[in-house]
């Protein structure tokens, strides 16, 4: 997955992307179709959903994910994978 980022960010970057949300696409492509997602799960899709953003936002692990969060208006993945379905 991370390898696989890291082209989507080249894709992001892009700026057709914008028109279809770059990050949402890459992160929650076909979560509509996702049912039973345990706990264990959204906690590695927060992990995944942190370190994507950092990448993209080109900044480092220290910055503060409370930031980011807010910044970026950031939802917990399970919220946004329920709004998905």
């Amino acid at each position: 997955i991370r390898a696989a980022s890291h082209e989507i960010v080249l894709i992001v970057n892009d700026w057709r992307s914008q028109v279809v949300f770059g990050m949402e696409t890459a992160l929650l492509h076909g979560a509509g179709t996702w049912v039973e997602v345990c706990e264990q799960t959204i906690k590695k899709l927060n992990s995944l959903q942190q370190w994507f953003v950092r990448l993209i936002l080109q900044v480092g692990p220290s910055t503060p994910l409370a930031s980011l969060q807010c910044d970026f208006a950031l939802l917990d993945m399970k919220i946004r994978v329920r709004l998905k379905n």
